[in-house]
């Protein structure tokens, strides 16, 4: 059991990396308002840092890999940060265009692996979405092009709440008014948190296989009800950062349309 973990360990990596990058770039849109957000070449800079750092990590994790139209998947993800990353670098906004063409069939993919059970796409997911609209906003030349960028961005904060935010609500003192300001597109405050309970889950679940690895089987029981969600069935038992089916829990008003 271990050594399976071991494998899938990756993905928390990842995810961390996601939730960081969409905060980020949510917040750049936010500044959408900035006449120079466009011709900055500071923050084209920051942009391309930030993907090519991600990059990086995914191209870390491709070996872990073991299902291979999966690996394929995720190399093709790497090969698209890296072509945005080398657009802004030369920026040259219209170097995008087929990129974004490709997240979007990569969006679907991982879509339908969420859907599955397979938590470890939400990873990349978020940084196939994040990099999608920063993209997107860059090719943006009009005010139609703009509203459609920010209609994109509301209905992406609310499925990364979808996927990312009941580990939230699980721990309690659920901070409500900065979930709400998240998803109004007021800030992006909420991230760190998302990001702080992926390491006390990580810590618990040590402990859950500690536990049952020294036969000491009753803590190892304690210690998994406190780490899994409400069971609706025998297969509800998910952590629930990781759940993919999580409801709408907060009372933010009307939710983005699709």
């Amino acid at each position: 059991m271990r050594s399976k973990e071991k494998d899938m360990t990756w993905y928390v990596g990842l995810l961390e990396k996601g939730l960081s990058l969409a905060g980020d770039f949510l917040g750049y849109l936010r500044e959408k308002e900035s006449n120079s957000f466009a011709l900055a070449s500071e923050t084209n800079s920051k942009l391309a840092h930030a993907i090519d750092d991600v990059a990086q990590k995914l191209d870390s994790v491709v070996s872990s890999i073991t299902d291979k139209i999966e690996r394929d998947q995720l190399e093709f993800l790497t090969t698209q940060a890296k072509s945005v990353h080398f657009a802004l670098e030369f920026e040259n906004e219209g170097m995008m265009g087929q990129t974004v063409t490709r997240l979007m069939e990569l969006i679907g993919y991982a879509k339908n692996r969420i859907a599955e059970g397979k938590a470890e796409w939400l990873g990349p997911w978020l940084v196939a979405e994040s990099i999608r609209l920063i993209a997107l906003r860059r090719l943006a030349a009009s005010e139609k092009a703009l509203a459609l960028v920010e209609r994109e961005s509301s209905v992406f904060r609310a499925a990364l709440m979808d996927h990312c935010g009941r580990s939230i609500v699980a721990r309690g003192n659920v901070p409500w008014v900065k979930i709400g300001e998240f998803v109004q597109g007021a800030n992006e405050d909420v991230m760190p948190l998302i990001a702080q309970t992926l390491h006390v889950e990580e810590d618990e679940e040590d402990a859950r296989e500690d536990a049952i690895e020294a036969g000491s089987f009753g803590h190892a029981l304690a210690i998994s009800k406190s780490i899994v969600a409400p069971s609706a069935g025998p297969s509800a038992a998910v952590k629930p950062a990781l759940n993919p089916a999580a409801a709408w829990p907060f009372p933010t008003g009307s939710r983005p349309s699709k």
